[in-house]
């Protein structure tokens, strides 16, 4: 895409009309055309306004700062109706331009003021609201605007100190990423509502039986930056969990903390590509109740067969590579027999895939086969 960006407003006379694009081409086209900008961009992009799409939808609604943002609503966004669950806000411009939207998440990203999500028309309608690369926001006392709000996210707000005015939401999902050193998490001990939490930023907290947290979420993600520490002693205190997501190296160190985990179903391991990540695995016993697996950013260090022996209970996992040109064999996952989904992400070639009954295994993009 940024290669036919650099071209300039000649690629647009070669883009396809809507209804010649396949659903993954959608996103890539649009963004193309909302990079390009001008008149005849702005053309193109009207032409998808009759197309009855989710994909278009977001797609329309996430690169559009380059137009007016009141022809733009007008003209393109109106005309669809909506409801429009990502609209991605950079200007005081386009908050104001939205109003008459059906709008049930936004994405604002940069310097807004607390005011300005205040005085936002769609507030009463959001359900998920995101905030990001924001060093204004000091407090979160103006959410009682945002009565629908279920899904919070906050990435880059280094102001936010403390998270008073939370409790006047019924959150049920949260992420913290990126937010002041010192954040104060007592609030949420009252958020009795709370069920998911991403954890992506650094604590004053010792580790995690320090949380001011209800111990009945169902999902958890403890990123490579949460604490800046390396414990994480008190994760089996969830014991209800569903779903977890935690660093290789956290989950090799620290099983014991997930072997009582018995409702525990869908495990993501992430960083998976630093440094001897995966050299304590051997020591992990068998975890039998997780049958949903994702291992991200996984490098030429990575051997199949731990997988098969860690988790022998699984039917669907997903495997992402660390970078470009990454072979990989799944051949040794065949010794267990009921997969419904082998997903792999990135990998210039894959082998083993021939083993595994059709549409078991899926890639993106397409790799040559061995």
């Amino acid at each position: 895409m940024d290669a036919l960006v650099q071209v300039g407003p000649v690629v647009l006379d070669l883009l396809p009309a809507p209804d010649q694009l396949n659903p993954d081409e959608i996103e890539p086209t649009v963004g193309t055309a909302q990079r390009i900008g001008g008149d005849a961009a702005f053309a193109y992009l009207k032409s998808f306004r009759d197309v009855a799409s989710l994909v278009v939808l977001d797609a329309l609604t996430r690169d559009w700062a380059r137009f007016d943002a009141r022809e733009y609503v007008t003209e393109i966004l109106e005309p669809m109706r909506g409801p429009f669950d990502f609209v991605v806000i950079e200007d005081r411009q386009q908050a104001q331009a939205v109003a008459p939207l059906n709008i049930t998440g936004m994405f604002y990203v940069g310097d807004f003021e607390t005011g300005d999500f205040e005085e936002q028309k769609n507030a009463s309608s959001v359900v998920e609201l995101s905030v990001s690369s924001n060093d204004f926001v000091y407090h979160l006392e103006w959410l009682s605007k945002y009565t629908q709000l279920s899904d919070l996210r906050l990435y880059g707000c280094p102001q936010l100190a403390h998270l008073d005015g939370i409790e006047k939401c019924t959150l049920t999902d949260l992420t913290l990423e990126g937010l002041h050193p010192s954040l104060d998490l007592t609030p949420l001990r009252n958020l009795t509502s709370l069920r998911n939490l991403d954890l992506e930023t650094e604590l004053n907290y010792r580790d995690l039986n320090e949380l001011p947290i209800h111990d009945n979420l169902e999902g958890l993600s403890l990123g490579a930056h949460a604490f800046g520490a390396e414990s994480i002693e008190g994760l089996s205190r969830w014991t209800g969990l569903r779903r977890l997501s935690l660093s290789v190296e956290k989950f090799c160190h620290h099983f014991v903390e997930i072997l009582d985990m018995r409702e525990l179903r869908d495990l993501s391991l992430t960083d998976a590509s630093e440094p001897y990540a995966f050299e304590d695995m051997m020591g992990v016993p068998p975890i039998r109740q997780v049958d949903h697996l994702t291992v991200s950013a996984v490098n030429s260090g990575f051997d199949v067969a731990d997988i098969v022996r860690v988790f022998p209970s699984l039917h669907a996992i997903r495997i992402v590579a660390a970078g470009p040109g990454m072979a990989i064999d799944i051949a040794p996952l065949a010794k267990m027999s009921n997969w419904t989904m082998i997903s792999l992400k990135g990998f210039a070639v894959i082998s083993g895939a021939n083993v595994f009954p059709p549409r078991v295994v899926g890639a993106s993009p397409r790799p040559r086969a061995r």
